[in-house]
């Protein structure tokens, strides 16, 4: 034992191989969950460009979809003119109906004026 130093050597070259081995086993615990982290951020990576991709097709798949819609202006301007033609077409239908109503009242007074014609003028002899 030296006077500056209170413990016996040994007991110095202890603590220092102690400390070197805890230095040690901290840095290679610390080498070991870098390297794990490293590989689990891979992962994520990996993970998240798959998201990506997955939500970059479902972006061009309703782009697509989009594509094929119609949109608010162009069916309510198709929506119109299609209204005014079946207007039309009803018109039409009830100008007809009323057509054939009067043709068939006008044959039936034909027809009725004609029976009367007959029956006096060329009937009974």
């Amino acid at each position: 034992m030296s006077p500056d130093r209170p413990y016996p050597d040994f007991a110095i070259v202890s603590l220092k191989e102690h400390l070197e081995l805890r230095v040690s086993a901290l840095e290679q615990k610390v080498s070991l969950q870098v390297e794990g982290a490293k590989v689990a951020l891979d992962l994520a990576k990996g993970i998240a460009d798959e998201q990506r991709v997955a939500s970059n097709k479902v972006r061009d798949q309703l782009r697509e979809q989009a594509a094929t819609f119609v949109n608010r202006e162009s069916y309510e301007m198709a929506n119109a003119s299609m209204a005014h033609r079946i207007e039309l077409l009803e018109a039409a239908a009830a100008n007809v109906q009323g057509r054939m109503w009067a043709l068939g009242i006008s044959l039936g007074i034909f027809v009725t004026i004609l029976q009367l014609f007959v029956r006096h003028v060329i009937g009974p002899k």
